[in-house]
């Protein structure tokens, strides 16, 4: 990695950038080719600051949808997996020497040696990682890489240092809707502003499974069915080693609970699934007949998996249900054992949530300002009518303690 690239890095580190820039503030940086890419300041899940360079209006289709926080279309954990493995483009973080590899660290010490800079605190460590689709994040970057970070990071160098109120970022009413988004192209050591126009994000397209085993799918059709599976298409949290060379990938599988037997059905995780929906189902399909049984229906709680399994149901004569909410599929595999009751759970987890609202129903209006964020975070679990999982009990103590938000100006 280049010295160069390293001291813009640890200028940024001691800029004011993460108080400045906000992640919703994405601007594009125009490639030497002039292609567009688009820089994002924010925070990992683990805390830690990120400057993240998307290649492709798809990828900054993936980053605006997990900025999403609209109740009806946010994307849930598991979607977020989905998302974040369908983007392309380099990442750099501020983390902490045991995160790193041994070479990483090795660069990371020589730079800043040779910067003056002391490696000391949390989040001490600039590392640079590769982002491509399905893929964990690799340290190997190529120059066409390096090139579009050192570019990036000059880019938000001059944001930092610009005291000029007509530079600041526009920052989009909702990220989901059309708008004009900043662009920032170098020019003899200056640089210069325009706009690209954003357009509002549509329907989220699924990958559909259009083709299969037809020898096993035949197979299937004739079996005897009953009883009713659910199923969602998951993507897995650590990486496993695919194909000759040993790639490393994050593998998506169908999620499978015969609810009569009370049984996960395992199915084989495949890799780089959005372009490969054929092997899943025939993974999906071995699995079902190595189980020894067929379901007559199958229940799903998202579209992505419904997508997946519209046509190949229909092909093989199993009924195929959305239903709103499945309980089984969020419990921990090493839960479910037939001792566990998810109605139980739900009830608790409902339990637990009448108890703070109660609590911050009896606050004073001073402690209830002074918990804002907390109780903002309540705005979002709003639920749509005839939730039948979100008693009207519930309910009127949400709509009482966001009236009186409201009212506070919370």
């Amino acid at each position: 990695m280049s010295i160069e690239l390293y001291k813009k890095a640890f200028e940024i580190k001691k800029s004011r950038l993460w108080n400045i820039v906000m992640e919703e503030q994405i601007f594009a940086v125009r490639k030497a080719a002039g292609e567009m890419a688009y820089v994002q300041v924010g925070r990992n899940d683990d805390g830690e600051r990120t400057v993240r360079v998307y290649y492709g209006e798809d990828s900054l289709e993936m980053a605006r949808r997990l900025l999403d926080e609209d109740f009806i279309t946010m994307a849930d954990d598991e979607e977020a997996l989905h998302l974040e493995a369908a983007i392309e483009g380099v990442e750099l973080v501020f983390t902490n020497k045991s995160e790193l590899d041994e070479e990483q660290i090795r660069d990371a010490a020589a730079a800043a040696k040779e910067c003056d800079v002391r490696l000391g605190g949390a989040g001490a460590y600039p590392a640079f990682f590769r982002l491509h689709r399905g893929e964990p994040g690799s340290p190997v970057l190529e120059k066409n890489d390096k090139e579009m970070m050192e570019r990036a990071l000059g880019a938000l160098q001059y944001l930092v240092k610009d005291q000029d109120d007509s530079m600041r970022l526009f920052i989009p009413a909702s990220v989901t809707t059309a708008y004009d988004m900043m662009v920032l192209e170098a020019s003899r050591g200056r640089y210069k502003r325009g706009l690209t126009p954003v357009p509002a994000l549509q329907k989220m397209k699924y990958p559909t499974g259009s083709s299969c085993n037809e020898i096993l799918q035949k197979r299937l059709k004739k079996m005897k069915k009953k009883g009713c599976w659910v199923c969602r298409i998951k993507r897995m949290t650590e990486s496993i080693e695919w194909g000759v060379n040993g790639r490393q990938v994050m593998a998506s599988y169908l999620d499978t609970i015969d609810i009569p037997a009370r049984e996960h059905v395992n199915v084989i995780p495949v890799a780089y699934y959005e372009s490969r929906t054929e092997v899943v189902l025939d993974k999906f399909m071995e699995a079902i007949v190595q189980y020894g049984s067929c379901p007559a229906k199958i229940c799903v709680m998202d579209e992505r998996t419904y997508s997946l399994l519209k046509q190949w149901c229909k092909n093989c004569g199993i009924k195929l249900e959305m239903e709103e909410y499945i309980p089984e599929l969020d419990i921990p595999e090493a839960l479910f054992d037939e001792n566990f009751d998810p109605e139980e759970m739900l009830m608790n987890e409902v339990a637990f949530l009448d108890n703070a609202l109660e609590f911050f129903l009896t606050m004073s209006d001073e402690d209830l300002i002074n918990m804002r964020d907390e109780v903002q975070a309540l705005r979002v679990m709003k639920p749509r009518e005839n939730d039948m999982y979100f008693p009207d009990s519930l309910k009127k103590k949400l709509d009482k303690l966001i009236k009186r938000m409201d009212k506070l100006g919370i």
